[in-house]
C-alpha cells in the first residue's frame, strides 16, 4: 500500500538513487512497459517492473537459463491468426458493437455490420466485456458505479507507432550492431522516444536488403490531441529526426511511413490504482455481465489479461 500511495520518482529520490544515467534507463523502464515515465506511475508499478522479471541477478547469484523467445515474421499476427482459426464462424470481423443491456433474462447486445450498415441485437446467457474499461463504461446501458469509477480512475497514455520501409540496407554503425530492440539513450524525461526494432532481424535469408523498421512513442497526455490532428507530417519527421543520430543514412533510404495513431493506447498505473476496490469489484463479478481486460490490474501487461480471461473463463458455466 505505501508503495502504490507515492510516484516512483518520489520514492527513487527518498531512497537515494540519484545517478542520472540510472534515473534515465528507469524512465525509460516505465514508459516502455506503461506509458508514462518515473514521475507519473506509481513506486509499486516501477519496482513491479524488476521483481516480476527474469534476467536480474543480485552480486554473486549465477545467471539461470534465460527463457526461449519465438517471434514469427509477421509478428503477433501469426498468434492472432491461430488463435483465431478454431472460432470459424463464431469469429464476427467488421462489426462492431454499439450498446449493452443486461436484462432479467439474459443480456442483449446490438450490433452493427460496417460493411452495409445493418445493425441486429444478439441475445445473449452471458456476455464478456474483453475491452478497456473506458469503452465498457460507454457501452453498457446502466453501467455499475465499480465500472464507472474504474474508467474514471486509470488514464491512459497515446501511443506512435511509425514503420519505416527502406529500399536499401542501412550502413554498418561503430558500437553495437542493428538488434532485435534498438534504444537510443536520453536523459529522463528528454524524449518520448521507446526505440526502435528490426523486424527482420531475426530472418533466415542469407543476404542484407530491404527491411523494415518499427519505431515506437509513448505520449504525455498533452500530446493526445496534436497525435489526433490531421496532418502526419510533423510526427514522421519527429521520428526520422530521432533516429538520425544512430542511422544518418536512414532518411535517403526511407521508401514509406506508416503511422498508426493511438489515442488511448495504455493504461497508466498511477498512484492509488493497485487494489483499488472498483477495480476487485469488477474483476469478482459474478453477474451476466464480466469483464476481461489488462485494465483490471491497473497497467497494461499481457499475462495480466491473459489471467483476466481465464479466470473468467472457469466462472462463465456459473449460469447456464
Amino acid at each position: 500500500a505505501a508503495l502504490d500511495a507515492t510516484a516512483f520518482a518520489s520514492w527513487l529520490a527518498r531512497e537515494g538513487f540519484d545517478e542520472p544515467a540510472l534515473l534515465a534507463y528507469l524512465d525509460y523502464c516505465c514508459r516502455d512497459d506503461y506509458g508514462a515515465g518515473a514521475d507519473v506511475v506509481s513506486a509499486w508499478a516501477g519496482v513491479h517492473y524488476f521483481a516480476s522479471r527474469h534476467g536480474f541477478h543480485a552480486p554473486g547469484e549465477p545467471e539461470r537459463e534465460r527463457d526461449a523467445v519465438f517471434t514469427w515474421p509477421e509478428g503477433n499476427a501469426w498468434l492472432v491468426q491461430r488463435l483465431a482459426a478454431p472460432l470459424g464462424e463464431r469469429l464476427h470481423t467488421g462489426a462492431s458493437v454499439l450498446g449493452v443491456r443486461e436484462e432479467r433474462a439474459g443480456v442483449q447486445v446490438l450490433v452493427r455490420h460496417e460493411a452495409s450498415g445493418r445493425t441486429e441485437s444478439w441475445s445473449a446467457g452471458i456476455v464478456v466485456l474483453a475491452l478497456p474499461l473506458a469503452l465498457a463504461a460507454r457501452l453498457v446501458d446502466r453501467a455499475p458505479e465499480a465500472l464507472r469509477q474504474a474508467a474514471a480512475l486509470l488514464p491512459s497514455a497515446p501511443w506512435l507507432v511509425a514503420n519505416l520501409q527502406l529500399d536499401a540496407p542501412l550502413l554498418e554503425r561503430i558500437g553495437a550492431p542493428l538488434s532485435w530492440d534498438n534504444v537510443i539513450e536520453h536523459a529522463a524525461g528528454t524524449s518520448t522516444s521507446l526505440g526502435y526494432v528490426d523486424a527482420l532481424h531475426q530472418s533466415l535469408r542469407p543476404y542484407a536488403g530491404a527491411g523494415v523498421l518499427s519505431a515506437y512513442h509513448a505520449l504525455p497526455a498533452a500530446e493526445r490531441a496534436p497525435l489526433l490532428a490531421a496532418d502526419w507530417r510533423p510526427w514522421a519527421e519527429r521520428v526520422l529526426a530521432d533516429l538520425a543520430p544512430a542511422h544518418p543514412d536512414l532518411r535517403a533510404k526511407v521508401r514509406r511511413i506508416d503511422l498508426m495513431r493511438w489515442g488511448h493506447g495504455m493504461a497508466v498505473p498511477r498512484p492509488g490504482v493497485q487494489r483499488h476496490p472498483a477495480l476487485l469489484a469488477l474483476r469478482a463479478a459474478r453477474g451476466r455481465l464480466r469483464y476481461a481486460h489488462s485494465d483490471l490490474a491497473g497497467c497494461s501487461v499481457f499475462e495480466e489479461a491473459f489471467t483476466a480471461g481465464a479466470e473468467v473463463a472457469g466462472r462463465a458455466d456459473a449460469l447456464r
